[in-house]
């Protein structure tokens, strides 16, 4: 009987520093080729004490480009890591989704500190079905 677990997620994040603006058309550096190539296996079988073991594989990356998107490595690093991309998938930073987030972050800190300090007051409000 063929015994099947599933391991941990494992999220490796890697750099890549290229001297102009990936497109879709310049070759092994493009987003899309790094995508294509490293999910192209999907999944990879090892064979380990007489089990099998899979390892599925797939991309998602961000891109930030200097010096539109931030002149410091870290301001580079963070602006790809917050852009929302899907499996297999690659975007590119957006100055308006930064202000999004940060909105976004902003009220739910807000919501956590008048949580905290019993700033939120609960009011009920009856219905009544007059028919």
């Amino acid at each position: 009987m063929n015994e099947r677990r599933t391991g941990e997620r494992a999220t490796r994040n890697f750099e890549l520093l290229l001297q102009k603006r990936p497109t879709a058309d310049t070759g092994k550096t493009s987003p899309s080729h790094v995508v294509v190539e490293l999910s192209a296996s999907g999944m990879l079988l090892f064979h380990l004490n007489s089990h099998e073991l899979y390892i599925y594989i797939s991309a998602s990356i961000g891109i930030a480009i200097y010096p539109d998107d931030g002149i410091a490595h870290e301001t580079l690093i963070k602006h790809a890591n917050i852009v929302p991309r899907g499996r297999n998938d690659f975007r590119f930073f957006d100055s308006g989704l930064n202000q999004h987030l940060t909105g976004r972050m902003a009220v739910g800190s807000d919501l956590r500190r008048g949580l905290s300090h019993g700033e939120f007051e609960m009011h009920y409000q009856p219905k009544v079905d007059r028919a």
